[in-house]
């Protein structure tokens, strides 16, 4: 029996090997959405510690698995890409999905590490700045960003 659970641990660290090594062009992307989903997954769990809410299990579970399809899709998108032949322009669709995760998880961290400061700090106004540039000014550089944080605001007030 233990010969056997060897043969399947053989088995499934050669397949995940092979597909780590077939995804190393975006392995930044990857350590950079990891780094992105745990800083929210720590942001979020301490601004909720701070306002009295208890650890939510589903919560949690929920965070990890919208994480998992985040990866699953940058994954997606750069195999398919490669198997099209046209590996460069995956890796800029899938660098082009990687930066606006980092805008909209980077946003929402900043939201809940100002709910986790003192709003008399010199932190707070830096991260509140900080939030203001991220959430308002950057709309003015990308005006596609803009037209649908606009569009969202309005199917949202019918």
């Amino acid at each position: 029996m233990n010969k056997e659970m060897d043969n399947y641990r053989t088995m499934i660290a050669g397949f995940l090997s092979g597909i780590l090594g077939w995804l190393q062009p975006i392995e930044g992307d990857i350590f950079t959405m990891i780094f992105i989903f745990i800083l929210n997954f720590v942001a979020g769990y301490f601004a909720g510690k701070i306002k009295g809410e208890e650890f939510d299990l589903d919560k949690a579970i929920k965070c990890m698995f919208h994480a998992f399809i985040f990866f699953g899709l940058v994954g997606s998108i750069y195999i398919v890409g490669r198997l099209k032949q046209q590996q460069d322009g995956a890796i800029q669709c899938v660098s082009t999905v990687v930066w606006v995760l980092i805008y909209f998880y980077g946003t929402n961290i900043l939201r809940n590490t100002k709910l986790m400061l003192d709003q008399n700090t010199t932190a707070y106004k830096v991260v509140d700045f900080l939030y203001y540039l991220l959430s308002f000014e950057i709309i003015k550089k990308i005006p596609a960003l803009g037209n649908y944080l606009e569009k969202k605001e309005q199917e949202n007030s019918k």
